[in-house]
């Protein structure tokens, strides 16, 4: 799978959140793997 197409499914994705009323989303270069290793809080 080639960089373009991830991005541009975790910007649809987060569209779609914002579509269905969340209003704190984003979109992260790296996903949650990425804001976990540099230790950005995560709420179970």
């Amino acid at each position: 799978m080639s960089f373009p197409i991830v991005r541009m499914r975790r910007l649809r994705r987060s569209a779609t959140l914002r579509r269905m009323g969340f209003t704190r989303v984003l979109a992260l270069d790296g996903g949650m793997k990425a804001w976990r290793e540099q230790g950005f809080p995560v709420e179970t």
